[in-house]
């Protein structure tokens, strides 16, 4: 994907939804208006279940966030625990 379709599906994201950007990378924009990305890091044996990691956009960089057994569990998470600042530049949001 390149810049101008990320720019294009990022700008056009609801608060509360999720958006495929490629196979096992997501991003989703919290109730709060932060912008995460999701990724699938694959099946995970001693846990048996699939490791998924989320990122948040902060001040022109992705930051640490959490790790979740699902896309729908980590998304419970981000709106529990509602860590990610609004998100305010960047992408569709006027500049990086």
């Amino acid at each position: 994907m390149n810049d101008e379709q990320l720019d294009f599906q990022l700008h056009r994201l609801n608060e509360g939804k999720s958006s495929c950007l490629e196979a096992g990378n997501w991003a989703y924009l919290d109730s709060k208006g932060g912008l995460h990305k999701l990724t699938n890091r694959g099946y995970y044996s001693p846990w048996k279940c699939n490791m998924w990691g989320s990122s948040y956009w902060f001040k022109g960089s992705w930051c640490l966030g959490e790790i979740g057994y699902s896309k729908g569990g980590l998304i419970s998470t981000i709106e529990k625990r509602g860590l990610a600042p609004k998100w305010e530049l960047g992408f569709g949001k006027g500049g990086v």
